[in-house]
């Protein structure tokens, strides 16, 4: 999503409040532990012109998590800003740890990582020693967004900063806010925002802001409230995929428990490699120009299901 756009958006935010509760999808938390960085990313970028000159810098599309209630099915988006940005096929969905325009300072890099610990997949996105526009250079921060797919938990983990106080934001000062929309993300449904104290924070409904950056070491967490035990709660009917072999080389074959409308082939950074309609349940996708790599395979099902598998080209 481009910068211009997310801003027309959060401007369309402050007009249209929810009157929901967040406290029906989430509860909050604020904790504190040791910032750490990512370790063996899968995904880095350090060239400055890049950064400035790209709005999204990655996405996955391996799993699925519900947001707001709802199941988020598509492809998860990862921006330059700060956030990470999500659809299905009725609503988008914003998640900013701090919503302003970033830039390089010569030093940024951006690392982003998919793994699975334990029963869970982990999605981490870190913006380490990014600028702010319209700040002095020596100003920096340095954080980072988890989304953890089956237990439903995302956290915005917050390290190493220099903020001067007299530097102006790009709008009206540091935001923290969660959004769920339409599709095309101008028209707000709810909103979710962490404002005030940032050691101590309130959560609401209602436009807000914090009163500067989150001390080194502070985590904000948002648990989904449809998790009991630890355990997704799954309403939804499960549409299997087989793909074989994998790793591939010259063909991929897909077989799949219901019929499926069309098939997506993505590479890391979200463009996408091929695209094939299906009348049914068998497909096999030709490899013969695909360079060697991680892939995500997405099938769209007619029921109206998603899943996405990972595929390794050789």
């Amino acid at each position: 999503m481009k910068k211009k756009t997310l801003k027309i958006l959060l401007l369309g935010a402050l007009i249209q409040f929810s009157t929901n509760s967040y406290a029906q999808y989430y509860t909050f938390s604020k904790v504190n532990q040791t910032y750490d960085t990512i370790s063996s990313p899968q995904l880095s970028i350090t060239d400055s012109a890049y950064i400035d000159t790209n709005a999204a810098l990655a996405i996955s599309t391996s799993a699925s998590f519900k947001a707001f209630g709802e199941r988020v099915t598509g492809v998860v988006q990862i921006g330059k800003d700060g956030n990470v940005v999500a659809l299905n096929d009725s609503s988008g969905f914003v998640f900013d740890p701090f919503f302003t325009s970033l830039r390089s300072n010569g030093k940024s890099e951006f690392h982003a990582k998919e793994s699975v610990i334990g029963t869970d997949t982990v999605l981490e996105a870190e913006w380490r020693d990014f600028g702010i526009v319209n700040h002095p250079n020596s100003d920096y921060i340095n954080f980072k967004a988890t989304i953890n797919f089956n237990s439903e938990i995302i956290e915005f983990h917050y390290g190493s900063s220099n903020i001067t106080a007299t530097s102006p934001f790009s709008l009206a000062g540091p935001y923290v806010v969660f959004l769920h929309t339409d599709t095309t993300f101008f028209i707000v449904k709810e909103s979710l925002w962490v404002g005030g104290n940032p050691a101590s924070p309130v959560v609401g409904t209602r436009f807000d802001t914090l009163d500067g950056f989150p001390a080194n070491g502070t985590v904000y967490r948002f648990k989904g409230k449809s998790v009991t035990t630890g355990v997704r709660e799954l309403r939804e009917k499960v549409s299997e995929v087989s793909v074989y072999p994998n790793p591939a080389s010259d063909k991929l074959n897909i077989k799949t428990t219901e019929p499926v409308k069309y098939y997506l082939l993505v590479d890391q950074l979200g463009r996408i490699s091929r695209f094939r309609s299906s009348q049914g349940s068998y497909t096999t996708i030709p490899l013969v120009d695909f360079e060697a790599g991680l892939y995500f395979l997405i099938s769209k099902f007619k029921n109206g299901n998603e899943q996405r598998s990972k595929v390794i080209i050789k």
